[in-house]
């Protein structure tokens, strides 16, 4: 038995008569010696759970059945914040509501850690690169992006953050940004920032010296924010602060050819 405070890794617990693999799931709120095992099955939830004092045999959606040997009302509290979370877990799975999922953000036209293909630089065409998100989590008012460099100007040796573009109140509903999207283009209610050459919109990868990263950042949050204007990186970041619900990041590099 894992001692409360002590982070262990979660382990399975064997569930005799069930074959099927089962899921660990760890309820935050609940003592670290609080482990509970999961089987997700079509004709309902299985589960066992090992916490001092009391024993859960099984559960369906329907019905609960607990033994608490004793009267610690703090262990029937913590028994049911338990069963509420699987329950809410198995809730979020079976209707495959974004709930369940998380925030991530990708392109078709590089993979995380890949390099970014010339035409979205300074030596190519310089648009901006098509991007897709999914996950945003439930009561999400708005999205964020921001895409900048901390490499500039020498990955070596850096000194700045450079700040490529800055986009904000894209609606959750809004899962893609085509490529070359220009301002006027944007979905309904986006709204350009402006980036570290004093422009609104998009500013390809243009490095001076080695390969740098860009860190294309999405956020989500919980309200749709007031009309910013063109606002800097900072200034979004500011308006944005204690009310982010979710981040996800896509990472790029572009090394200048023949250097």
């Amino acid at each position: 038995m894992d001692r409360p405070g002590r982070k262990t890794a979660a382990t399975s617990l064997e569930c005799p008569g069930l074959r099927e693999a089962r899921q660990v799931v760890v309820v935050p709120q609940v003592p670290a010696m609080a482990r509970i095992a999961v089987d997700h099955r079509r004709d309902g939830i299985r589960c066992n759970a090992i916490c001092p004092g009391w024993i859960m045999t099984e559960m369906s959606r329907e019905q609960l059945f607990l033994s608490l040997p004793g009267e610690d009302m703090m262990r029937r509290h913590i028994a049911m914040l338990a069963l509420g979370a699987l329950l809410l877990a198995a809730h979020n799975q079976d209707t495959g509501g974004e709930s369940g999922m998380s925030l991530t953000l990708t392109s078709p036209a590089f993979p995380h850690n890949g390099e970014i293909p010339r035409r979205f630089t300074c030596e190519g065409e310089d648009v901006s690169p098509p991007l897709a998100s999914s996950g945003a989590p439930d009561g999400t008012g708005s999205l964020a992006l921001i895409v900048d460099d901390p490499d500039a100007p020498d990955p070596n040796a850096p000194q700045m953050t450079w700040v490529h573009w800055v986009l904000y109140n894209l609606l959750s509903s809004a899962r893609e940004l085509a490529e070359a999207v220009a301002s006027e283009e944007l979905p309904v209610g986006a709204e350009d920032g402006q980036n570290d050459w004093k422009n609104p919109g998009y500013g390809g990868p243009c490095p001076a010296i080695g390969r740098h990263r860009y860190f294309h950042k999405l956020y989500a949050l919980d309200l749709v924010l007031p009309d910013l204007g063109a606002p800097t990186k900072s200034a979004l970041e500011s308006a944005m602060e204690g009310h982010v619900l979710a981040q996800a990041e896509l990472v790029g590099t572009y090394e200048k050819k023949g250097h």
